[in-house]
């Protein structure tokens, strides 16, 4: 991971020296930053979750890391690397503090928070169609600016369950205290499987609220709060009694090995960051992806599913994935 930058322009320095400390004062204070956000985040502990910082300004990609693996990703759980096209950014280049979609967080920052906050990724192990990767929203929370809020999107080449279909689309949401260092800065969780469906299911965790407390996954990297997905058709649960529920639709999940996957940050709604998810480098016969219908697709298209899914910009957007306010 590359140190902060040192112009300050990050609300959350992941490294407490001296230097780092007066220098993102100095910048803070500079540029607004400080009093726009509140709050600063704790030394980073090791999550098991590799960074994967901003790539090129002029790529269309502010965050990527290699494709999903259809074999489940690596035994420990962590993203890949992202590759020769997203490079990090230089913490000492003007890149480092760029916010292009225009929403008060650093584009480098978002990657760092979708990364290290990421939640363990529970896909059954006998999930005929994993090949995917995850798009994701980080801004503000709707309900209080000192946290953050990310919604994921788990975007699937296919649902190879019954009734499937090319394209498949499951989102889940987090909100994340800054304060705290991953995962603990996991505080409610929110999953709605088959979205819009007969089958859907709504379940959340966290620590406030009088919500449950959110299920553990525990690998070689570490302990942290718990997505399942189930067999085939990929439905989103943070609760395992619930997906393997009979009145869930036949759902079936179990607490599998976690799942590797790319992470791409999609931007905001008046400022994309990707609009092509095969020029940005997801979709790509390289990463095993086959179905033509599904490349060159753009995420923020509120007009087009994505293959017989759902439409990717309501999910990133949808309000009923609004988490609660946890510190």
């Amino acid at each position: 991971m590359p140190p902060p930058p040192a112009r300050g322009y990050e609300c959350f320095p992941l490294k407490t020296t001296t230097a780092t400390a007066l220098a993102f004062i100095v910048g803070a204070l500079a540029g607004g930053w400080l009093a726009a956000c509140g709050h600063g985040v704790a030394p980073s502990t090791d999550s098991g979750v590799s960074d994967t910082d901003g790539g090129e300004p002029d790529s269309g990609d502010a965050t990527s890391a290699d494709a999903g693996d259809s074999d489940g990703g690596t035994p420990d759980g962590s993203v890949p690397d992202a590759g020769p096209d997203a490079g990090p950014v230089d913490a000492g280049s003007s890149d480092a503090g760029l916010d292009r979609d225009l929403d008060g967080i650093p584009d480098e920052l978002e990657a760092r928070l979708a990364a290290d906050y990421l939640p363990y990724l529970a896909v059954h192990p006998s999930d005929g169609c994993k090949l995917g990767g995850m798009l994701y929203r980080v801004r503000k929370h709707p309900a209080d600016a000192g946290l953050i809020h990310i919604v994921y999107d788990h975007l699937f080449q296919t649902d190879c369950g019954l009734t499937g279909h090319v394209g498949d689309d499951e989102a889940f949401a987090i909100t994340v205290n800054p304060a705290k260092p991953a995962p603990f800065g996991i505080t409610a969780m929110k999953a709605i499987s088959h979205q819009g469906t007969v089958c859907q299911k709504v379940t959340s965790c966290g620590t406030c609220n009088g919500l449950t407390a959110c299920e553990l996954g525990t690998y070689d990297a570490g302990t942290r709060p718990v997505v399942y997905s189930s067999k085939d058709k990929h439905g989103s649960y943070v609760s395992l009694a619930v997906c393997n529920d009979i009145l869930s639709c036949l759902d079936s999940c179990v607490a599998a090995p976690p799942l590797a996957v790319t992470l791409v940050n999609a931007g905001e709604p008046e400022a994309h960051l990707v609009e092509n998810l095969t020029t940005q480098g997801f979709i790509t016969a390289d990463a095993g992806w086959t179905e033509s219908s599904l490349f060159d697709f753009n995420p923020w298209d509120t007009g087009t599913p994505f293959g017989g899914a759902g439409v990717i910009a309501s999910d990133l957007v949808d309000p009923a994935f609004d988490t609660e306010p946890c510190f």
